[in-house]
């Protein structure tokens, strides 16, 4: 796991514990009461990804979507993640008046569940929400 993809509300665990990375724990880090070796990422899973609001869809795939409406352009994208082989997808619609329906796509690998959480806030500019809240 690398250090500098952490933002503050990412999981993760520290000392075997699943926790939610606040400004403590930075300032911790900085400080040199935690080490980056004290911090691990979370495996992708299924429980996971289901409490984030992901839908289980066929062959291992969990699905997202998001809906926007802005500037007279109506946006929907689907972030698409395979629990096994732990790559992402994203599928965009965007149906522009000018140009009508333009379908785009993206694929990135990740290794533990922050990625996922940060790809999703790149996308949105909002944080997953969690079902379970003790995640």
């Amino acid at each position: 796991m690398k250090i500098n993809e952490l933002r503050i509300g990412n999981l993760v665990k520290r000392k075997g514990e699943i926790i939610k990375f606040e400004i403590a724990d930075f300032m911790q880090l900085g400080e040199c009461v935690i080490f980056e070796e004290d911090i691990e990422g979370i495996e992708i899973s299924t429980e996971l990804l289901i409490s984030a609001g992901f839908e289980k869809q066929p062959h291992s795939w969990f699905h997202k979507s998001y809906f926007t409406n802005c500037l007279e352009v109506a946006e929907k994208f689907t972030l698409a993640i395979n629990s096994k082989s732990k790559r992402a997808s994203i599928f965009d619609e965007c149906e522009n008046p000018d140009y009508g329906m333009m379908p785009t796509y993206a694929t990135y690998d990740f290794e533990y569940f922050h990625q996922v959480q940060n790809m999703w806030f790149a996308l949105t500019n909002e944080e997953l929400e969690f079902k379970n809240e003790n995640k």
